[in-house]
Parts: structure tokens; C-alpha cells; sequence
């Protein structure tokens, strides 16, 4: 069953993350332009990661490159990652900043949240590391091929 998992997502894995990126940039924007949500500083961040890995997999697919477009989306994830991570953290303990954002829209506000826990910038996380798990499948089913 995982073998066959691992197959359809080293099959697919670049559409599946052009779908988790487009879902991300529309999302992105309607928080911005429907809710009339400010982004922070840190939001902004990961939304120009976001917004690249949404350019570069819609490459990918239009050139059917899904042979290498991971290496180039890794190096976009994980910055994502680590800012969205970080963003979240700091909601959470608003009090340990380490980086300071503007006084008019702090990062550390919670904008928008679901179930209790679910803000904005873990949702960005959760995206981010959904396509990172998909470049590291690719890259070991890549590496035993």
C-alpha cells in the first residue's frame, strides 16, 4: 500500500504540489482582498515563497520538467517553512520575539483562527511541509530508481 502511495506521488508529486501552491496564492489573497486582512511582515515573507513555488511547479508542469523541478522547490519550501514556524511560534509566545515587526500590524496578532489553533501562518506550515514531504518522495524514489 505505501509502495503504491510512493508511486503515485513520484508520479504526480509536482501537479499535487502545483494544487497545494495555487490553493495557497488564492488563499493568500482572499485573506488579503475578501477578508480585508492586513498582512504582517513575516506573511508577506512567506507568501513571496509561496507565490515562487507557485510559478515555478506551474513551470514544471507546463514544460512536463517533473524529472528535476523539486531541487528548485526545496530551496523555496524551507524558508517557507522556517518563517511560517517561526510566525506561528510567536503568536503563540507573543512575549519571545527575536525579530521585531511593525508596531502598526504585529506579527504576533491573530488575525483568523479555526478550531482553536488553526491561525494563518500554520496553515502556511502545514502547506509548506506538505510540499516538502513531496520533494523528499520524489527525491528517494528518485534515488532507487
Amino acid at each position: 500500500m505505501i509502495n503504491k502511495i510512493a508511486l503515485f506521488v513520484g508520479k504526480y508529486y509536482l501537479y499535487i504540489i502545483f494544487f497545494i501552491s495555487l490553493l495557497g496564492t488564492l488563499g493568500s489573497l482572499a485573506i488579503g482582498y475578501v477578508l480585508n486582512l492586513t498582512p504582517c511582515d513575516l506573511c508577506w515573507y512567506q507568501r513571496v515563497f509561496m507565490y515562487s513555488i507557485f510559478v515555478v511547479s506551474l513551470t514544471g508542469v507546463l514544460i512536463k520538467d517533473e524529472k528535476d523541478t523539486y531541487k528548485y522547490i526545496i530551496g523555496l519550501v524551507v524558508p517557507g517553512m522556517i518563517i511560517s514556524l517561526y510566525n506561528y511560534y510567536i503568536q503563540l509566545f507573543p512575549n519571545n520575539l527575536i525579530i521585531e515587526c511593525s508596531l502598526n500590524n504585529p506579527c504576533s496578532k491573530v488575525d483568523f483562527i479555526l478550531f482553536g489553533f488553526l491561525t494563518i501562518p500554520l496553515m502556511a506550515f502545514v502547506a509548506f511541509m506538505l510540499i516538502f514531504i513531496l520533494c523528499l518522495i520524489k527525491f528517494k524514489k528518485r534515488r532507487y530508481i
